[in-house]
């Protein structure tokens, strides 16, 4: 059997990914594993954002600073205030497997989300880390 050591969780900070959350902090018990949270900021320029927005509104710093507020508090919410946080833009698909590859992740925890008729047809990131991975994959479907 598989002893893990460093476990990723991909989050979009919504309820949905509390399953996947609650799920890797208990196999992160059992195997005396370190978790290590990341939430994906998929960052359009501000030249594709709507011009009704105020600017700093479409900055990537604001969207940053936001984002490590929230993610502070779903981490704490999940009982993960310990853990590392990364925050990144760009491709979720492409950042979680780079990310497992650089941080030497063994498992990655993550919760499928609805998918539309455009995800179905585009691939989802979590088909897309399940078949890209080098590692270990866990689907925690909700309850």
């Amino acid at each position: 059997m598989t002893s893990y050591k460093h476990i990723l969780v991909p989050t979009d900070l919504s309820d949905s990914c509390n399953p996947a959350a609650q799920q890797a902090k208990e196999l992160a018990a059992l195997y005396d594993a370190k978790v290590t949270l990341v939430h994906i900021i998929n960052y359009l320029p501000p030249g594709y954002v709507s011009v009704e927005l105020p600017a700093e509104f479409a900055s990537k710093e604001f969207l940053l600073k936001k984002a490590k507020v929230r993610m502070e508090e779903w981490a704490e919410s999940q009982g993960l205030g310990d853990c590392e946080r990364i925050i990144e833009t760009g491709q979720p698909k492409k950042v979680i497997v780079q990310l497992m590859e650089d941080q030497k992740c063994d498992l990655v925890v993550l919760a499928p989300h609805d998918e539309s008729g455009f995800t179905r047809f585009f691939g989802s990131v979590t088909n897309a880390v399940a078949q890209s991975a080098k590692a270990d994959v866990l689907i925690v479907r909700p309850e």
